[in-house]
């Protein structure tokens, strides 16, 4: 039996319009090539857990995401120390694994895992950090970790995981150092020939670097998981850029896997390169290489492959197939398998192929993937096939709203046997759905400067009486801020309030009219006026009231995080006051003086405080406070450590204490509070 691939040792690439870059697992990006060995899945029903971790209300939400798992079942144990852990692993006490946060009392940094890898080195380690920094946790990884985590993540839905994917990895590890201990050097020269093919394969895949200016420029997005079923293949997918309004996608897939069919996976990419021509229809485009690769090819061996190209500016994608799997175009929310006959390439000297048309309007997806799903064996001996990943996809859109292609793959490892015996690629194309109208509803006259303003931004001006009667669209008020005036835009039917500064609508932060379109709360207002008017009390309120938070212990804790980071926001933030100027009487009359010169700033007055208040399945309150002062490290304040009795310094060290998680964005200018449903 050989290990399976799986979302943690495939490549998981996810492009997007919004974002550019790609979110790719350091440590499964480097997973080895070779061959999977016996024995390398490890399954216990009981798994025990050393935790080292200083910070209870840390220890506390990961203990409680263990313990919420009944398969397997895992048993915690606890200990704030580096010394603590090693004298635990000393003892001879089981250990299945280590949960390892990077800043203990008597440890930190990267030393800290060298340190319990010398003292457990055969024990997998899962480090947990408040950097969501993709080197440092290499840096991590590479000196004996297999996995980490963010802290802001949620445990409950990450820690089990990378804890079997963490375990699996070890497995991993210690069978491949028993077999290179027992293999020659002519062994070893192939394993490197085989990383070096591996690498070579993986090269071929689009760059998302490269795609992701264009994509966003189209509103699609692109995302894809990639994993031969040894090492290196005969899948691969792609795409060329057809200018104007237009972006062709493939996949294709060789008969067998292995050396042979990765060297027709080079063939194949290499016609394909020389002879694109964007002009061609889908189906020319296949005849052309099916001809050419009938002399290539040794007797037996084809390639079925999909190709379609989607036009943007008139809603339609068309497609042409040889013999690949049936993909699945999704409009609406509704499913259905295209037309994918066609006589594979190679079996044909003079092959015939028949272009297809089908609408494929803003906020369609098409799924493409090879035949490893369809093809991949249940419990009861019966192959997944169509109906499973149409099944698969509706519980996905069930549940989430759209097919993603890491859920989509999580998921079908749980419903069909592993090891997978051939080679994966699931690719998803989408059409981003333009934003929903949103109104803005005036308290006063709608001059021709706002109008256009709002026009430009995708707006709707209207006055109160009239955006009122505009039933099922998100509206926020705008005007001159007054409590009553905030009171009422955070208040049904209204979706929020935004201050009218000189300047109308500029300067106003997209996240506010992101969370209006989201269902949430948004508030932007001048320092001046944030400062003079209960901001805290008036959000809270209208949160409470909206998301239904009952009174009680978390409508304090909201309070809490509100009034806290409000006034961090307010005051180091926009006006760019020390808070350590407080922690005597001569320095607080200072900092009272200083309160005043900058309000009576017009600069400094009219800096935006702002508020967004959003809800998400699985995710829980998610509250973001941006300010437009000059920012600060976060992690870094994090790290301090602060007294409870401290004059000054807590407001982040309350916030922490009292919300699930935390970060910082816009260098600093924003915090993000998680409150967990």
């Amino acid at each position: 039996m050989t290990t399976p691939p799986t979302p943690a040792t495939g490549h998981l690439i996810k492009f997007a319009s919004r974002t550019a870059g790609w979110r790719t697992d350091q440590a499964l990006k480097d997973a080895s090539v070779m061959p999977s060995l016996p024995g390398m899945r490890v399954a216990k029903d009981r798994l025990s857990v050393l935790l080292v971790e200083d910070e209870p209300g840390d220890a506390l939400l990961v203990d409680y995401a263990l313990r919420m798992s009944t398969a397997p079942i895992f048993h915690v144990t606890h200990v704030t120390t580096l010394a603590a852990a090693i004298a635990h692993v000393e003892r001879g006490e089981p250990v299945d694994v280590v949960l390892l946060d990077l800043s203990l009392p008597d440890s930190s940094g990267i030393a800290t895992v060298s340190r319990m890898q010398e003292a457990a080195s055969k024990t997998p380690i899962v480090i947990m950090t408040g950097m969501d920094d993709p080197r440092f946790a290499s840096s991590a990884l590479e000196v004996g970790a297999q996995d980490y985590l963010i802290k802001s993540d949620d445990p409950e839905r990450t820690v089990g995981r990378a804890i079997r994917y963490a375990i699996t990895r070890m497995a991993s590890l210690i069978e491949r150092q028993a077999l290179l201990e027992r293999i020659g050097e002519q062994q070893r020269h192939l394993l490197e020939e085989l990383a070096a093919a591996r690498a070579m394969q993986f090269d071929l895949l689009p760059r998302p670097e490269r795609l992701d200016p264009r994509l966003a420029e189209l509103g699609l997005t692109v995302e894809s998981f990639f994993e031969p079923s040894s090492g290196i293949g005969g899948d691969l997918w792609g795409c060329h850029d057809c200018g104007d309004s237009r972006m062709s996608f493939y996949t294709f897939d060789f008969a067998g896997h292995g050396i042979g069919a990765a060297l027709n996976v080079f063939r194949l990419h290499a016609l394909i390169s020389e002879h694109w021509d964007p002009r061609r229809q889908p189906a020319e485009t296949l005849r052309m290489l099916g001809s050419a690769l009938r002399g290539l090819l040794g007797r037996g061996q084809f390639a079925t492959m999909f190709l379609c190209t989607v036009d943007c500016e008139r809603g339609e994608i068309e497609w042409a197939s040889a013999g690949a799997p049936a993909p699945l175009l999704i409009i609406d929310g509704r499913q259905r398998f295209l037309d994918a006959h066609g006589v594979p390439l190679g079996l044909s000297k003079t092959p015939e192929y028949e272009t297809h048309t089908e609408p494929f309007p803003p906020g369609a997806s098409l799924l493409m993937y090879s035949d490893a799903i369809t093809d991949a064996p249940q419990a009861d001996g019966e192959t997944f096939g169509e109906a499973g990943l149409a099944g698969l996809v509706e519980a996905l859109l069930a549940d989430t709203g759209e097919a993603g292609v890491e859920r989509l793959i999580d998921d079908l490892y749980l419903k069909v046997r592993t090891p997978l015996e051939d080679d994966l690629t699931a690719v998803r194309i989408h059409r981003l759905a333009p934003p929903s109208p949103l109104i803005l509803a005036v308290d006063g006259e709608i001059s021709s400067h706002l109008a256009a303003q709002c026009s430009a931004r995708g707006l709707l001006a209207r006055p109160l009486a009239e955006a009122v009667a505009t039933a099922g669209t998100p509206i926020v008020v705008a005007g001159p801020a007054s409590a009553e005036a905030i009171a009422r835009g955070l208040a049904p039917p209204y979706s929020g309030f935004v201050e009218l500064g000189p300047e109308g609508l500029a300067g106003i932060g997209r996240r506010c009219f992101d969370t209006l379109r989201a269902g949430g709360l948004a508030l932007s207002l001048l320092t001046n006026s944030a400062y003079g008017i209960n901001t805290t009390g008036l959000m809270s309120a209208a949160i409470r009231r909206k998301m239904g938070i009952p009174d009680g212990e978390p409508a304090e804790l909201l309070d809490i995080c509100l009034a806290e980071s409000t006034c961090n926001a307010i005051i180091h933030g926009n006006l760019g006051i020390a808070s350590h100027l407080r922690a005597t009487s001569k320095g607080f009359e200072r900092f009272r003086a200083m309160m005043r010169e900058r309000l009576d700033d017009p600069v400094a007055a009219a800096r935006r405080l702002e508020i967004n208040a959003v809800t998400a399945p699985g995710t829980g309150l998610t509250i973001a406070v941006s300010d437009r002062g000059n920012g600060f490290d976060i992690a870094e304040q994090l790290d301090r450590r602060i007294q409870s009795d401290a004059k000054s310094g807590r407001g982040l060290w309350l916030i922490r204490k009292a919300c699930a998680s935390m970060h910082g964005e816009d260098g600093g200018r924003t915090l993000v509070m998680m409150f967990a449903q």
